[in-house]
C-alpha cells in the first residue's frame, strides 16, 4: 500500500481508532502493534518485534505484551468490521485459535 493503514481515515476516523474504539468496548487490554498510533487511541503502544517484515510479526508483538490468558488479534485494516461477530470471538469457549472465514 504504501503508506500507513493505521492513519487512513474512514468516516471522520482513523481505521486504528476505529478499531481499538471497538474493542475497548468489549476487552479489557488493547495492544496496538506497529508504528505509533494517531492521536487519541486508546490503548497501549506495542513495538513490533524485530524480524522479517509481515502480518505475523504483529501478532507475536500482541503475543508477547499481552497480560491476558486469551487474546484477540485484529488487522487494522478491517474498515468493514462490524460489531456483531466480536463478542461471540470474546466469549468462545477457549480454543488454541479460532479463525473467522
Amino acid at each position: 500500500m504504501g503508506r500507513d493503514k493505521a492513519r487512513l481515515e474512514l468516516a471522520g476516523q482513523t481505521l486504528a481508532t476505529r478499531l481499538a474504539d471497538l474493542l475497548a468496548s468489549l476487552v479489557e487490554e488493547v495492544l496496538l502493534v506497529g508504528g505509533e498510533p494517531p492521536p487519541g487511541t486508546v490503548g497501549q503502544r506495542v513495538p513490533d518485534p524485530s524480524g522479517p517484515a509481515c502480518a505475523l510479526r504483529g501478532v507475536v508483538g500482541a503475543l508477547e505484551a499481552a497480560t491476558r490468558e486469551s487474546v484477540l488479534v485484529l488487522a487494522t485494516d478491517l474498515h468493514l468490521l462490524t460489531p456483531d461477530p466480536l463478542p461471540a470471538l470474546v466469549t468462545a469457549p477457549r480454543a488454541p485459535a479460532a479463525v473467522r472465514r
